[in-house]
């Protein structure tokens, strides 16, 4: 009689095993979905197109400080749709905006990592690209080459997440950067002097700090 109950306790262990790990890979699904289901934005002043965004809630879009300076009021595209928002808060020092939309129509928007990304790590940028007729959404690859001490053109000292690319990011200002985690950085520059590609983004603690200033993260 102990041979069959044995028999049906490792069936049940069996199936639960097998319900275990299904459920693991849903929610690994789940978190891949996060990471790259959301979209870029499109920040307009005016009619003029001043930089990409990255949707971090329902109602917020992050950018860059210099694509938003001067303005209160921005208009938004998300999907093709527009929205009014609201300049409410800038870093200066590093290069950060955060626009509230007037409404909370966003579906899809990025996860934060709860870590940095190590040396040599991928990362999948997300931006808009102008073109003639309209903005492209584009999404690139290069690997995380670390932090550096740099001088942008406004003689701004900052540190910069370094990202090596095959083609540099033109045009990708407020583009969102993320590793399989999560976003961990906005673009605000490249550089392809001298056939050395490389993309300047925000560092990781300096963005997690920001979005924590604004209760985003």
């Amino acid at each position: 009689m102990l041979l069959p109950h044995a028999k049906q306790a490792k069936h049940l262990n069996l199936l639960g095993v097998i319900t275990l790990l299904a459920l693991s890979l849903q929610g690994a699904h789940a978190a891949s979905s996060s990471v790259n289901q959301w979209k870029g934005a499109i920040v307009y002043a005016g009619s003029q197109k001043v930089s990409s965004g990255v949707p971090v809630s329902n109602c917020h879009v992050l950018s860059n400080e210099h694509a938003v300076r001067n303005y209160q009021v921005v208009d938004v595209s998300i999907d093709g749709r527009h929205y009014a928002a609201h300049v409410i808060s800038v870093d200066k020092k590093n290069d950060l905006s955060l626009m509230k939309l007037d409404t909370c129509p966003i579906q899809h928007y990025a996860k934060i990592s709860d870590s940095q990304p190590v040396k040599g790590e991928k990362l999948t940028s997300i931006y808009y690209k102008s073109g003639l007729l309209f903005s492209k959404m584009i999404k690139s690859t290069g690997r995380f080459l670390g932090y550096l001490d740099i001088t942008t053109e406004e003689d701004k000292e900052m540190l910069s997440m370094v990202i090596d690319d095959t083609q540099p990011r033109r045009g990708a200002s407020g583009g969102g950067v993320s590793t399989e985690h999560g976003l961990v950085s906005v673009i605000f520059g490249v550089t392809d002097r001298h056939s050395i590609h490389r993309t300047f983004a925000v560092d990781y603690f300096s963005l997690t700090a920001f979005l924590k200033k604004n209760h985003i993260f």
